[in-house]
């Protein structure tokens, strides 16, 4: 009886944490996202684990930076935005491809403080399993699957059905920053810092990134394609 109460305990717990936890929506304060960051990173942890235990990501801490997300290898941070603290062109560019300041909030909250989360942690797992494929293409839309795969095991299949729904609207009002004929693993490459520097040509790629990765999961899971991809050559 006691572990049965145990178990039932736990998964309790691990509902509370997924439910009560603001995920897919603009955060307040920058203390309740990084907490809450945190708990998905150990989370993440653990599912990694169960798949391979000798794979440590190292415990990411989570930060805000007005212009995350992204992970700093270099102090071992997972770096987040929040809308209040986020530049005005940040914010702008939001409003004007959601069409409205409301939905460009919605859409702020869906992504960066939503999707990425985990999406950045597959960024992680690609350094400390040391899988990165060859082209920086590939180390963003690997880790667009991975992150659309672990919201899915989840049960958060509505949430990034919205951000499916506001990536192809975006991709309806951004040019396509990729010259005609060019190879765009290459090219992606070969200017990687420059989209890095320029959100809209970033934006782009991540977008339409999202918009295959949303049509290439409907038959996976999140177990299974990391044991493909760890034990990949």
């Amino acid at each position: 009886m006691r572990t049965y109460i145990h178990v039932i305990a736990l998964i309790f717990a691990y509902n509370i944490f997924f439910t009560q936890n603001q995920w897919f929506e603009v955060y307040g304060d920058t203390l309740s996202l990084n907490k809450a960051s945190e708990e998905l990173t150990k989370n993440f942890q653990k599912e990694i684990s169960k798949v391979d235990s000798s794979i440590y990501l190292n415990d990411p801490k989570s930060v805000s930076n007005p212009m995350g997300p992204f992970l700093n290898l270099q102090n071992n941070t997972i770096n987040l935005p929040i809308w209040h603290l986020a530049p005005e062109m940040f914010q702008g560019f939001c409003i004007s491809i959601a069409g409205s300041k409301k939905d460009g909030k919605q859409l702020f909250g869906l992504f960066f403080n939503g999707f990425y989360v985990p999406h950045e942690l597959g960024h992680a797992l690609q350094f400390a399993a040391d899988k990165r494929y060859d082209n920086e293409y590939y180390n963003e839309y690997n880790a667009n699957i991975i992150g659309l795969l672990y919201w899915k095991n989840k049960g958060r299949t509505a949430e990034f059905k919205k951000c499916y729904q506001y990536a192809s609207k975006a991709l309806e009002k951004i040019l396509n920053p990729i010259t005609d004929g060019e190879d765009v693993k290459v090219y992606f490459t070969e200017h990687h810092q420059e989209f890095g520097e320029d959100l809209v040509k970033y934006a782009h790629v991540q977008f339409s990134q999202y918009v295959k990765s949303y049509n290439e999961i409907e038959k996976l899971n999140f177990e299974s394609h990391l044991e493909n991809y760890l034990n990949s050559k």
